[in-house]
């Protein structure tokens, strides 16, 4: 997620009936990059997106992309931290796909059988870039990155998980039912105060887009196995900014009708 001063994270949000993936799209004004290949925690993150079929199997950076095989496995991940991190981890993930390999750095998520396993995979690919950049890059910045992976596989629950800069996550859940990478103190508050577990994905859908634009928005619902619903909001989206002086006007009204404080 981001806020009006243009920095910018990443959020997960996961109810019942499915998630929605929130993310900064690309522009100018966010993709503000060192000569030394690091970058900060708060700005630009980006997307690894399957676009099927298995021979055709493309993991594009830029977003709008349809990250899913339909029938089969929805899994979309999102980085922020270190661009050369978190671009040597996509190129080890997106080599790797295809191949059959087991969980580890060699793991195949196209094969995977869980999004936790996906998740042991990245954070395994993470650890093995870390391992061979680290003292390599700290003279010069911090060299850490993290992950959202999102998703679901046939036969399992859709799941959201967290991945750290030490390789290990945490999953989503009805006591935290969104998770975040970036710049997270703007976006919060909205969020633990008005979502659920059981808001509906229309409702998590609004409360993302109250954030500034530009937004790339995912919209996944439990079970379907296919990720369609993807769409952009600039500044200038008719419903973006209906949406965003409803919400000024609404929260105005709120505040006007909280009784005066005594003294």
């Amino acid at each position: 997620m981001e806020e009006i001063a243009r920095r910018s994270g990443v959020a997960g949000i996961r109810s019942m009936s499915g998630q929605i993936r929130v993310t900064p799209a690309a522009g100018p004004c966010h993709n503000r990059r060192s000569t030394r290949g690091t970058r900060d925690h708060d700005l630009l993150p980006r997307h690894l997106a399957a676009d099927g079929p298995r021979a055709g199997l493309r993991f594009p950076h830029q977003r709008g992309r349809r990250p899913d095989f339909p029938g089969e496995r929805v899994v979309a991940i999102l980085s922020a931290g270190n661009l050369a991190t978190t671009q040597a981890v996509i190129s080890m993930i997106r080599q790797a796909a295809g191949r059959g390999g087991t969980i580890g750095p060699e793991g195949d998520i196209l094969a995977a059988r869980s999004l936790f396993d996906v998740a042991q995979t990245v954070g395994a690919v993470l650890r093995e870039v870390m391992r061979l950049d680290r003292s390599h890059v700290e003279p010069y910045g911090d060299p850490t990155a993290s992950f959202l992976v999102g998703g679901q596989v046939a036969g399992d629950g859709h799941r959201l998980f967290q991945i750290y800069s030490a390789g290990n996550f945490v999953e989503a859940s009805s006591r935290n039912p969104f998770l975040q990478l970036g710049e997270t103190k703007y976006g919060k508050p909205i969020l633990d105060r008005a979502l659920t577990m059981r808001s509906g994905l229309d409702e998590a859908a609004k409360l993302a887009l109250l954030l500034a634009p530009p937004i790339d928005l995912l919209r996944y619902e439990a079970g379907s196995l296919t990720a369609g619903q993807v769409a952009k909001f600039t500044a200038q989206h008719p419903y973006w900014a209906d949406l965003r002086e409803r919400y000024s006007d609404g929260l105005s009204l709120l505040v006007a009708s909280l009784p005066e404080p005594r003294f």
